[in-house]
């Protein structure tokens, strides 16, 4: 990923005119992903899925935007990149996985490969967020919604890694990231 100028928020914002056609590689929030980095991608890893979520580009909340099925490391890595890439993404959040207790157990061990291997990747910066229960939370606001068990595990990690984008961008809101 080539380096790309951070956008202002005066030149992130999306005007009426941004919102159209999602062929033409627009963000979901309709702003045109071309020429400086404009979001935040946040990922929720999991041994079969990774969740991706993008913040709006004036930082203020998260969307779900997809998952990855999860197939080798070099696969799911290229996907990552890929998506970075498109979205014109200049930082990472991913979930660290601490234990209840908060202790760092074998899950949080193979993150810090994982998040090894992103950083071989990936040239921006790369934060970690205590995911601890956000897969719960977010099947408990499923199941609120009367989302199905089949339409659930679709959307349940999308939505995990916009509760760890959404905690980040709310640290860095109140300055504590």
């Amino acid at each position: 990923m080539r380096a790309a100028r951070r956008c202002t928020r005066d030149t992130a914002r999306p005007s009426a005119r941004d919102y159209g056609d999602r062929r033409d590689r627009r963000t979901p929030f309709g702003q045109k992903a071309e020429g400086c980095i404009i979001a935040i991608l946040g990922l929720d890893v999991g041994s079969k899925r990774i969740g991706l979520a993008l913040s709006d580009p004036t930082e203020t909340f998260a969307l779900p935007l997809g998952t990855i099925e999860r197939t080798n490391l070099r696969a799911d890595l290229a996907l990552i990149q890929e998506y970075a890439e498109s979205y014109k993404v200049g930082e990472l959040v991913v979930g660290d996985p601490v234990a209840l207790s908060g202790e760092r157990g074998i899950a949080a061990q193979k993150m810090d490969a994982f998040v090894e291997a992103l950083q071989g990747v990936f040239p921006g910066k790369i934060y970690r967020i205590d995911e601890r229960m956000t897969t719960a939370q977010a099947t408990k606001t499923l199941i609120a919604a009367d989302v199905s068990r089949k339409d659930r595990k679709k959307v349940v990690d999308k939505m995990a890694a916009a509760l760890i984008l959404e905690t980040f961008l709310t640290r860095r809101r109140l300055g504590h990231s």
